[in-house]
């Protein structure tokens, strides 16, 4: 079931890798809901989008999301995502299509639970993760089940540095985590901060060699300027900035390596306010879509964006203009 403000604006169009709600296996019909773009489910594990970033990340909160495997334990084993538990089929009643929750999984208070397997695709199939999701939803749990699409395989694929085979982690492993940035558009646009811009090893993790720095060369200098290209605004985060101006060429510089399928990382020093400007204004652009579904779009990847009230008066003339009815 898709909304009505995702029908028409292509900002929340589903994406080749999400997570869907599943349905009850007891519905007369089934269909698919929502889907949720990838960042969703990718910045749980790097959290850059919570409240608590910048003193650790969520995800060592198991209140706040829950990862379940529910292949065989010789798959898990060999590889599994970042922090999931293994789900185990129950022995009970022999019964074999129940799974046992894992000891310590906190479900009736967990934000976010997301289950997966090998590669289901849909929720209307009838693979392991989804029979556990509806087990899940069925026995009360008070937040939406999400199930991976595409499963394991596929993230693996898309993600191999989030995968492992580590199992236990100490308090300390947890709090050093590394922070990633927002993913706005799925393997492609990206939204940061300066932690993510001068961190190599996550540039490289993330194939990022493209880089949008917004701010003057005191606070933000170049940023591995040996491996990454580099587009340079100089504006202030301050009420008589021009941010708008610029908008022209920092989508022609992000389409340039868009059209070339390299990733964009946009980072301004807190990545709340002229970087989250510029992206929004590249969405309004690139999708055709007002400035508030813009803003919705980006504040799902990265709530703590904040940009000032001038650069959100640009975005609305930025809108206006690029709406604007064609004459021909």
């Amino acid at each position: 079931m898709t909304t009505n403000s995702q029908a028409k604006c292509r900002c929340n169009q589903p994406v080749p890798f999400s997570a869907s709600r599943p349905v009850s296996t007891t519905s007369s019909h089934r269909q698919e809901s929502t889907k949720i773009g990838t960042h969703y489910v990718v910045s749980f594990f790097r959290l850059s989008l919570n409240k608590q970033c910048d003193r650790s990340p969520a995800v060592v909160d198991e209140t706040y999301l829950l990862l379940l495997d529910t292949r065989s334990n010789d798959d898990y084993n060999e590889g599994h995502i970042q922090l999931a538990k293994l789900a185990k089929k129950s022995t009970t009643n022999n019964d074999d299509s129940k799974y046992r929750i894992p000891f310590g999984a906190h479900l009736p208070t967990c934000l976010h639970c997301v289950v997966y397997d090998g590669n289901t695709v849909s929720v209307i199939e009838d693979t392991p993760a989804t029979r556990l999701a509806n087990q899940l939803a069925a026995s009360g749990n008070k937040n939406p089940v999400l199930v991976l699409k595409g499963g394991y395989e596929r993230f693996s694929a898309e993600y191999p540095f989030l995968r492992t085979q580590k199992i236990m982690y100490t308090p300390m492993e947890l709090n050093n985590l590394p922070f990633y940035p927002s993913e706005i558009m799925p393997l492609f646009l990206y939204l940061g901060d300066h932690r993510h811009a001068y961190n190599a090893s996550l540039n490289y993790d993330l194939k990022i060699h493209t880089h949008v720095r917004l701010g003057n060369e005191r606070e933000l200098p170049p940023a591995l300027p040996e491996s990454t290209e580099e587009l340079h605004v100089d504006v202030e985060d301050a009420p008589q900035s021009d941010l708008g101006s610029h908008f022209g060429k920092i989508i022609e510089f992000i389409e340039d390596h868009r059209k070339k399928s390299e990733r964009v990382l946009v980072f301004s020093e807190l990545g709340i306010s002229r970087a989250a400007t510029a992206v929004m204004a590249y969405l309004i652009h690139r999708n055709k879509c007002s400035f508030k579904e813009a803003y919705s779009r980006v504040e799902s990847c990265r709530q703590q964006i904040r940009p000032l009230a001038v650069f959100k008066d640009q975005l609305v003339q930025w809108e206006a203009r690029v709406l604007r009815p064609t004459h021909t």
